[in-house]
């Protein structure tokens, strides 16, 4: 197991589904086959969780190389649920982020 967050039972099953996945990914692609993510932050207590950060650091730990990094703003996209909640205070979110790696040679 990687030692990501593990607050509640949600996060544990997050992260476990998550480090299942990509480590089959992993097996199955051949080397140099590259995966695409598309993640975002969120908020958890009124911080910026940065997901995109530790969505790469699971797939470095896993053997994927990182190939790429790309910043896409929302570009008026938000959900009405995340406007509502910047609305009452919460910070706001305004890219997800496209992750590019690399199954290591």
């Amino acid at each position: 197991q990687i030692g990501f967050p593990r607050e509640t039972a949600n996060t544990e099953s997050y992260w476990s589904a998550c480090e299942t996945i990509y480590r089959q990914l992993y097996a199955l692609f051949s080397p140099g086959s590259h995966l695409a993510i598309v993640v975002k932050p969120f908020v958890r207590k009124g911080r910026i969780v940065d997901l995109p950060q530790m969505t790469l650091d699971l797939l470095l730990v896993i053997g994927f190389e990182s190939v790429l990094w790309i910043d896409a703003l929302f570009e008026g996209r938000k959900s009405f649920f995340r406007r509502l909640a910047e609305s009452k205070g919460s910070p706001p979110i305004d890219a997800e982020v496209i992750l590019v790696v690399r199954k290591s040679n």
